[in-house]
């Protein structure tokens, strides 16, 4: 028999893989449980809870970006408000370049500022004297050194007011960041499951394969698996392919599927032989 004869009797065996693992790390061989905690369907849904409590504090939100799930969190700030200050001051590193800048600024133009305050307001008390009443030019400089006074500082508070209320939302927002939270989940979604895989094997692969092989290969029907295959199974595999003839095998770790191909393969080479 020619290998195109054989290639037409026993066509190629094809499988897809479908492995489920944290959404948020893409870790797989953690101890840690994955958990279903939001409307998120199909694999993305299943997160690790220490991952995402750590986004939460990280992200400084409490619900899911996807689905937009409000999460039930408990935050503990790690610093009150005194100590968070100095912690941030000495590990906020490049961002700390601006603060430095502005507080130069400020050391630079406060004195100066304090100095032609008292400049102006000296000579408008001069210009003020009854000597220069009968002088209507003392009078408009009196009162244009006052004016420049005046916007003087509006100016220079206006700055200082910016200057903080700018660094104190950064150290704020660092404030809140730097915290811990503790997820609460509902008892409908406290359930863990350890990483598996789902192999999906072709109908062409069964077709090829003795009745007896067939028969020592596992199979798991919707019935009679975990509740959560029918999750995945309704949500990553088409229609057209559960309508046809496959087998549907959950693993807990790849190798096992990998040893399942190598018995159906190894099974067809058996055959194959027979047969010439």
């Amino acid at each position: 028999m020619t290998n195109d004869s054989q290639a037409s009797v026993h066509p190629p065996a094809t499988s897809s893989i479908i492995s489920i693992v944290c959404r948020i790390c893409y870790d797989n061989d953690k101890e840690e449980g994955l958990i279903t905690p939001c409307d998120c369907k199909g694999t993305i849904g299943f997160v690790h809870q220490t991952c995402l409590e750590n986004w939460l504090a990280s992200s400084n939100s409490a619900t899911c970006e996807l689905c937009h799930y409000a999460f039930d969190v408990e935050r503990c700030l790690k610093y009150n408000s005194t100590e968070s200050v100095w912690y941030w001051c000495r590990n906020s590193g490049g961002t700390m370049m601006p603060v430095r800048n502005d507080i130069l600024a400020c050391t630079l133009i406060t004195p100066l500022t304090l100095v032609i305050t008292y400049v102006c307001l000296l000579s408008s008390q001069y210009y003020s004297q009854i000597k220069f009443n009968n002088e209507p030019s003392a009078r408009w400089t009196s009162f244009s050194l006052l004016c420049m006074v005046g916007i003087m500082f509006i100016g220079y508070y206006t700055w200082v007011y910016a200057v903080i209320r700018m660094h104190g939302r950064r150290w704020y927002y660092w404030w809140q960041r730097t915290c811990t939270v503790r997820l609460r989940l509902p008892a409908e979604r406290s359930n863990r499951i350890t990483g598996v895989s789902v192999a999906i094997v072709n109908e062409r692969v069964t077709q090829s394969v003795p009745e007896n092989a067939q028969e020592s290969v596992p199979q798991i029907t919707l019935e009679n698996s975990p509740q959560i295959l029918p999750r995945i199974v309704s949500a990553n595999v088409p229609e057209t392919l559960l309508e046809a003839d496959i087998t549907i095998e959950l693993c807990e770790t790849s190798s096992s599927i990998d040893q399942l191909l190598d018995e159906i393969l190894g099974t067809q080479n058996t055959d194959e032989e027979t047969i010439v």
